[in-house]
């Protein structure tokens, strides 16, 4: 029977049947760095939109600092980990702390693959270190750069308020995509407003929102503002002009009084408001047209009585009290506005 051939490591002096690199398993495995990655991890994260910094590259995450630290932890983990000589190797990330008070995160990394024919575990502590700084957009933003202007015109109080939620509303979606997506200036004029806006191609996107939403006019133009590597650098304006009638605001034509009760591509739905004909029109020629009375400044009026047999109902003016008997049907209670036309008087609808 022929013996076993003893091996002795030349470490530690132990026998052993198997050499690795003419030292022991547990030598071997000591002598090696199959798990390389930095003890302390330095990330960077903008103070002001909570993007944080990998590979060169400003990553949103969330506008919770938490949930960013979690990801960046992981993320920048990935980045610097490495591993080598293991077969089959597979990396467990733990978070152990997410200390958002002092900028800290503790993870804890393992390793798991074969060496040979060795099962091998290995792991370490990472710390990352998160500096608040801000990022280039954002200075960008702090020294007031913009690329385009977009103006809003022809809105009235309460539509200027409810464009400024929606412009900043698709801000912070497009910022996901666009870094430059931010209103440097907000300007308000007279005739309306203008936002300064660091990319023009968000700036388009959202005149195209309004102009959907409002049937609005949009106009662009240009102005040189400089060279940059031997290129023209323009500033670009980007007006959006709302029309000057509102569904409901009462409009002349040919003599005859009609309602605006609807807008769809261009083309504006009009209803008299003595029988009830429907006609159509471009929106270039209504803009046209004499607006004979906006809907919000007639006055209001109560319905108080009807009747059937002649089609009539009594209105009450609700400012000066004043009763009036005209054609029409309508419900009793329902509000309406009053609209006169010379000696006539007509219940207008609210819409």
């Amino acid at each position: 029977m022929r013996k076993k051939i003893r091996k002795i490591c030349p470490i530690c002096g132990a026998e052993t049947e198997k050499l690795y690199d003419n030292l022991c398993r547990e030598c071997y495995v000591k002598s090696k760095e199959f798990l390389k990655i930095k003890d302390t991890i330095e990330a960077q994260v903008c103070k002001d939109c909570l993007k944080y910094l990998r590979k060169n590259s400003w990553k949103f995450v969330s506008e919770n600092y938490e949930e960013v630290l979690e990801e960046l932890t992981y993320a920048l983990i990935e980045d610097n980990i490495k591993v080598k000589e293991i077969e089959n190797s597979v990396a467990e990330i733990e978070i152990l702390e997410i200390d958002p008070y002092n900028n800290f995160c503790r993870a804890n990394v393992r390793i798991y693959g074969k060496i040979d024919d060795i099962e091998y575990k290995e792991e370490k502590e990472v710390e990352i270190k998160v500096k608040l700084v801000q990022c280039k957009d954002c200075a960008r933003k702090a020294r007031g750069y913009y690329e385009s202007i977009l103006q809003i015109r022809g809105a009235n109080k309460e539509e200027l308020e409810e464009i400024k939620r929606v412009i900043y509303e698709n801000i912070k979606n497009f910022s996901r995509e666009d870094s430059k997506a931010f209103v440097s200036k907000e300007e308000r004029l007279k005739e309306g407003l203008n936002f300064y806006m660091g990319s023009k191609k968000v700036a388009r996107k959202i005149a195209n929102i309004l102009k959907k939403k409002y049937n609005a006019v949009i106009n662009e133009s240009k102005k040189l503002y400089g060279l940059k590597d031997g290129k023209e650098v323009y500033r670009y304006t980007i007006s959006v002009r709302l029309p000057k009638f509102r569904i409901g605001d009462i409009l002349e034509k040919d003599g005859k009084y009609y309602q605006i009760i609807g807008i769809s591509n261009d083309i504006v739905q009009l209803q008299s408001i003595e029988n009830e004909e429907k006609i159509k029109m471009n929106l270039r020629d209504v803009e046209n047209s004499r607006i004979a009375a906006k809907i919000e400044n007639l006055p209001k009026a109560v319905v108080i009585s009807k009747n059937e047999k002649l089609k009539e109902v009594q209105l009450m003016d609700l400012e000066r009290f004043n009763t009036y008997t005209i054609k029409g049907e309508f419900d009793i209670n329902e509000e309406v506005k009053i609209f006169k036309a010379g000696k006539k008087i007509f219940a207008i609808k609210q819409r």
